[in-house]
């Protein structure tokens, strides 16, 4: 009879445990539902509701970019555009803004709202750039991969939908990601023995853009599709709620798949060895600077977010571009990442699902409050939040480990090292997109 391994490995030391290693993933996605179910669906901890104080959030995100300055390391080379440390960093800062947005309530704030809206258009113009880059580099159309990315991405939205007795379209940012995952799937699927032709690719890519924009213009095809689900699986979700949330960023997952696009073609025809490539450079970084102090500018000006938001979708992707020429504007900022907002980055996902219920409450309308008492605020607020990053972390760790599991997914033995005359340490990574490094979070 075969016996079933235990783990022995803690973070402390070699300790111990009597919970066999397959079995603790689900221990940890268990008690983190039940802490969670807890947390909003009981009356254990009070809650109160968000209250906005400029100065607070003001000194919240000086505190958090102090933090995240301080923890900024070098690699000993340069990791290239777009490089994994660069994206998992952009990811954690970016979900750090938008939490302390959600913590104080901030949505009724023109000048915070607009800014907030371009971080979300960034995560989709990742999901473009990092999944259509991993199509054209490893032609990969099997299901497997499909299978786990949709796992990791909704396994744990799913669970707490169920648990926490609310909808599955409510926790809006898994299902908006699955649903452009699945059009860049079929996209770059349809016809994908012609794609390393570039014209083909790029008609592809305009032609599903158009099928989108025709297919959201039109709401009478989402209400039909939405009554068909209310009618036929007792599903009810509202087509006007998704129909804005997919409308706002209607173009800029296929900006991001066009990048990619661009950024490939750049490395294979090797123009930045061009002797013009320097001054297209330097004006791309000049450029970048206007953009940005432009878009601050603009937004700032607008009256309120609803007219702000008519313009969103036509202008998202400049401050996106800008951030992202500058961010890569030579070897020294390209080779250069915060550790604590890359760690954040990792586990992005879930602290966006968690804190509807546990850090936040009552569904994101209000606050936890686990040391009660106005003048314990701070300190309620520095403990939910070091228990609400511990969680989120963990329960990313447990998400992957179960989607491996479901997926099937062991690694083939390495073979046998003959000789090894390299350092160490792992060699660099190459200067690309790594598979799936955007889209699972």
């Amino acid at each position: 009879m075969r016996l079933p391994r235990f783990s022995w490995h803690v973070s402390s030391g070699h300790t111990k445990t009597w919970i066999p290693e397959e079995q603790i993933p689900a221990l940890v996605i268990s008690a983190s539902i039940a802490l969670i179910y807890l947390a909003d669906r009981t009356g254990f901890w009070e809650k109160e509701q968000k209250q906005f104080s400029p100065w607070t959030f003001g000194f919240l995100c000086l505190i958090t970019l102090v933090v995240g300055l301080l923890s900024v390391k070098r690699a000993d080379n340069d990791l290239g555009f777009l490089n994994r440390d660069q994206t998992d960093e952009w990811k954690g800062w970016m979900q750090l803004a938008i939490l302390i947005y959600h913590y104080f309530g901030a949505s009724k704030i023109p000048g915070i709202y607009n800014p907030i809206r371009v971080l979300v258009a960034s995560y989709l113009f990742m999901t473009g750039y990092g999944h259509t880059t991993f199509y054209v580099k490893k032609a990969d159309f099997g299901f497997l991969r499909v299978a786990q990315v949709m796992v990791r991405l909704n396994l744990y939205t799913l669970l707490l939908a169920y648990t926490m007795n609310t909808d599955y379209i409510s926790y809006y940012f898994s299902p908006l990601v699955s649903m452009w995952y699945l059009i860049i799937y079929f996209t770059m699927l349809i016809g994908s023995q012609y794609n390393d032709r570039t014209l083909f690719l790029l008609f592809k890519i305009v032609l599903s853009m158009g099928a989108m924009t025709w297919f959201m213009s039109e709401s009478w095809l989402l209400e039909a599709l939405f009554g068909f689900l209310a009618r036929v699986c007792n599903i009810h979700w509202s087509a006007r709620e998704w129909a804005f949330r997919v409308n706002l960023d209607l173009w800029i997952v296929y900006l991001g798949m066009l990048a990619a696009l661009l950024v490939i073609k750049i490395r294979e025809l090797r123009l930045t060895d061009h002797p013009h490539w320097p001054l297209v450079h330097r004006g791309a970084i000049g450029a970048s600077g206007l953009v940005l102090l432009w878009f601050f500018a603009f937004e700032l000006s607008q009256p309120d977010k609803f007219i702000y938001n008519t313009w969103h979708p036509y202008i998202s992707f400049l401050p996106i571009a800008a951030f992202i020429v500058l961010r890569n504007a030579n070897a020294i900022l390209r080779s250069a990442s915060s550790r604590a907002f890359a760690f954040i980055g990792t586990c992005s996902l879930e602290t966006f699902i968690i804190q509807y219920h546990f850090w936040l409450a009552g569904d994101t309308k209000g606050i936890l409050l686990i040391v009660p008492g106005t003048r314990w605020r701070p300190v309620n607020m520095a403990l939910t939040t070091f228990l609400f990053i511990y969680v989120s972390h963990r329960v990313a760790q447990a998400t992957g480990q179960i989607t491996q599991w479901i997926c099937d997914t062991p690694r083939p033995p390495a073979l046998p090292t003959v000789i090894d005359s390299s350092p160490s340490r792992p060699p660099p990574p190459e200067p690309e997109v790594e598979e799936g490094q955007e889209v699972i979070f």
